[in-house]
């Protein structure tokens, strides 16, 4: 679950910037569609590569809901 809400962060900051660097005019279907393709290649990785970063960048394993929260923006 972190590693799908660290996904849902980078598409979303990805599409906020491309969004802001268009004078914040409306993204097409193609634009954002292309973000959640690039970044979703980018970071799929086996289970075990998953569990070993999630293991090495954080002191825990499970996050609280609190920084779950914080990285989604719920």
């Amino acid at each position: 679950m972190q590693w799908i809400g660290m996904e849902y962060a980078a598409i979303r900051q990805a599409v906020f910037l491309s969004w802001q660097k268009n004078n914040c005019k409306e993204l097409d279907y193609e634009t954002v569609r292309d973000y959640i393709v690039v970044i979703t290649r980018m970071t799929g990785y086996e289970e075990a590569d998953i569990r070993e970063y999630l293991e090495n960048s954080f002191e825990e394993l499970l996050w609280d809901w609190g920084y779950f929260a914080l990285i989604t923006g719920k």
